[in-house]
């Protein structure tokens, strides 16, 4: 029988790794006819605001501590929006209709 050397099975630690922060948006589906969103987090500071199409373009990003944030000529689809701030993270889909 072989023996595994028990370094070789220990596990990796990610010193990089972030949180996750509980997030929402709202409204979701949000119309293309408004041009905001509320994004509600637990951050305890500024919010990166990030909102990426499918294909991964970036559509806008805005660093605030507001909630209501502006999404000014997005068309209907599906797009992800990344909140991250506090060495945390968290991606929600948003549907404009």
């Amino acid at each position: 029988t072989d023996q595994v050397d028990s370094a070789e099975t220990a596990p990796i630690e990610n010193t990089f790794m972030t949180e996750v922060i509980k997030t929402s948006i709202y409204p979701n589906p949000a119309s293309a006819n408004d041009q905001s969103i509320f994004v509600n987090h637990n951050l305890t500071t500024s919010a990166t605001i990030t909102v990426y199409s499918l294909s991964g373009q970036v559509m806008n990003t805005i660093y605030t501590s507001e909630q209501k944030v502006e999404i000014p000529g997005l068309a209907s689809g599906i797009y992800i929006v990344n909140i991250a701030g506090d060495n945390q993270s968290d991606s929600q889909r948003l549907l404009v209709q």
